[in-house]
């Protein structure tokens, strides 16, 4: 019978400690709202996290992250912003400008950590009080610039980018402008829908076309494996707006670091919960990097000596 007490007594006690720490609440619970799962911004949402997490480590704090992916699909993002305000989450991650701009439309109130935005003000972003993060810009005027080391006389350069991406349509005119500046032609693709894609590239890219530039356009990142099986057979280089899209099957680029975009972005939200000054809108604060797929770029009909001197001048 002792036996029998002292065995229900420790499975009290067991029960109740795990009953107390369930009950025990994170000081802060984050929301990460997440656009579609491709490189750049996993990397974003993952220098982000850890930023944070050794903030909070190092200041006795804990963090409860509410993560959501809208998978791409634009209709999934005011869904997945209207549910973290109703939570009433302490700080909500928006990665990529369709979350960022749902979770502006959504709370003025809770703040909102913005990144991989190419054009805050254009979006409204800066314009309210709660919002604060990074832009994503990239060095498009440079990233232009490789078309001509690539192939010096490149004449024609297309440019393709999904026409309900209001921040691709950014860079593109300034890939256009400094294209005009290079005395290039410029051909500019766009497609509204992804299944679009494959088609219109092979009707589109023509002969005369000596490479593709593509922007750091969510709907291709998503779809660059494709992208660059046309390209490839139609020996088109093609010069990309970050280096995860190089990874997934394009030639070159010069590039922003995505995590170290996210590590910067946590350096705002933390200055945001200790209630210190900080600019509450930046670029990017970081060297731009180069990115080659050689065997892409032998693909595309570069000799290695052209891969090796492009190689010396950026890696330098």
């Amino acid at each position: 019978m002792k036996k029998l007490l002292a065995v229900l007594i420790i499975a009290t006690l067991v029960f109740a400690t795990v009953s107390l720490t369930a009950c025990q609440s994170a000081d802060y619970t984050i929301g990460i709202m997440q656009f579609a799962k491709f490189e750049a911004l996993d990397k974003a949402t993952e220098g982000f996290k850890q930023t944070m997490e050794e903030w909070a480590s190092a200041n006795g704090k804990t963090i409860k992250w509410d993560e959501n992916n809208a998978s791409g699909t634009q209709s999934n993002v005011p869904t997945i912003a209207s549910t973290l305000v109703a939570k009433g989450v302490d700080m909500i991650f928006a990665n990529a400008t369709p979350c960022a701009v749902a979770a502006a439309n959504a709370t003025s109130t809770i703040p909102v950590a913005y990144t991989a935005v190419t054009n805050p003000e254009g979006e409204g972003l800066t314009a309210k009080d709660n919002l604060f993060g990074t832009s994503d810009l990239n060095p498009v005027e440079q990233q232009i610039q490789l078309v001509k080391e690539i192939n010096p006389d490149a004449s024609k350069i297309a440019i393709l980018y999904c026409s309900n991406e209001t921040n691709s349509k950014v860079q593109a005119d300034l890939a256009t402008s400094k294209a005009t500046e290079l005395g290039m032609e410029t051909k500019v693709i766009t497609v509204s829908q992804s299944n679009e894609i494959t088609t219109t590239l092979n009707v589109q890219l023509s002969d005369d076309i000596d490479a593709l530039y593509i922007p750091t356009d969510n709907m291709m990142a998503e779809n660059m494996g494709s992208i660059a099986n046309i390209t490839n057979e139609k020996q088109i280089p093609t010069i990309v707006g970050e280096s995860g899209m190089v990874t997934a099957g394009g030639t070159a680029t010069l590039s922003i670091d995505y995590f170290q975009l996210g590590v910067q972005t946590a350096q705002m939200a933390i200055a945001q919960l200790e209630g210190t000054e900080f600019n509450r809108h930046q670029f990017y604060n970081k060297e731009s990097s180069f990115t080659i797929n050689e065997e892409g770029a032998l693909e595309c009909g570069l000799t290695q000596q052209q891969i090796d001197s492009i190689k010396e001048k950026y890696t330098k």
